[in-house]
């Protein structure tokens, strides 16, 4: 122990090179450890993924898979189905004649004219049921309609429409002539007899209207105002021929009443009685006449 004591600054000394010279040897290998190029394993890149090909079996024509359609083995839903087909329509249909309703006179004794212009002859009669307008024949005339009979079917006419009819052109208007008055249309009218008013007879006051109806009275304007109903036409062997009432004439009268508008021709046509006589006034190059018709010729035309 002596010798440990005298020689301990000696041992400390040893110790502490032996310390050094490990810290340094350290600092080397780790200095070398740094410096060298560390090798990385190189990655390999991950191969794109091919599109896989399936072998599918080759299909079979489409024929053979018509049966499983017919059988409709999979409950599928009919996706077109028929359509039903139009219903027709009911009750009568607009008439596609190229004729236009402008006034009705409808009274409730049984009296009903109409007054129809034929666009394809541009002219206006006044017409009763029986009469034939084109084609067709009038069976029932109401307020503001007229009921047609064409080819085994019924159609109508009416005075407001909207339109031309279905299936047919409008009339293109056309200009006015030079210095032409223009003509208003004719309204509707109608009649009503005062409550407790006997009804007119029908008969014979009928067959007097009928024939009277067959004269085709068309309205006549002055300065664009109603001024009477022209005669269109005069049958031949008429009691209206024998009487000299002629193509043309302009009747402003009937036994003394005023004529000039639809409502007073209606007012007429209803006191035309089953006896006496008839006179028509009428004005004929300017000038009135009168042309008396016997009424009892009338009904002996029946």
């Amino acid at each position: 122990m002596e010798i440990i004591r005298q020689n301990m600054g000696k041992i400390l000394v040893a110790c502490m090179c032996l310390s050094s010279a490990g810290i340094m040897v350290f600092g080397l290998n780790l200095f070398g450890t740094l410096g060298r190029d560390i090798s990385l394993p190189p990655t390999n890149p991950r191969p794109e993924p091919r599109a896989r090909v399936l072998d599918l079996p080759s299909l079979k024509p489409k024929e053979q898979y018509d049966l499983i359609a017919r059988r409709n083995i999979f409950s599928m839903a009919e996706s077109s189905k028929k359509a039903p087909p139009p219903e027709a329509p009911k009750g009568p249909v607009e008439t596609q004649l190229n004729v236009r309703l402008k006034g009705t006179a409808v009274s409730p004794g049984g009296l009903a004219l109409a007054m129809i212009e034929d666009q394809s002859q541009r002219r206006e009669d006044l017409y009763i049921v029986g009469d034939k307008i084109q084609d067709a024949q009038i069976v029932r005339i109401l307020p503001n309609q007229v009921v047609l009979q064409r080819s085994g079917r019924e159609e109508t006419l009416s005075l407001f429409s909207e339109g031309p009819p279905k299936g047919g052109r409008a009339p293109q208007a056309q200009p006015p002539r030079p210095g032409a008055v223009p003509q208003p249309q004719v309204p509707a009218v109608s009649s009503q007899t005062p409550a407790g008013a006997p009804s007119p007879a029908k008969g014979g006051q009928q067959t007097v209207q009928a024939l009277m109806a067959k004269l085709r009275l068309r309205p006549h304007f002055v300065e664009g105002k109603p001024s009477g109903f022209v005669v269109g036409d005069v049958p031949q062997g008429s009691v209206f021929q024998a009487a000299g009432l002629r193509v043309g004439d302009i009747v402003v009268g009937i036994n003394d009443e005023e004529v000039r508008t639809p409502n007073q021709l209606l007012k007429a046509y209803k006191e035309v009685s089953q006896a006496g006589e008839l006179w028509l006034d009428v004005l004929r190059d300017g000038q009135e006449e009168t042309v008396e018709v016997e009424v009892e010729a009338i009904l002996s035309q029946k």
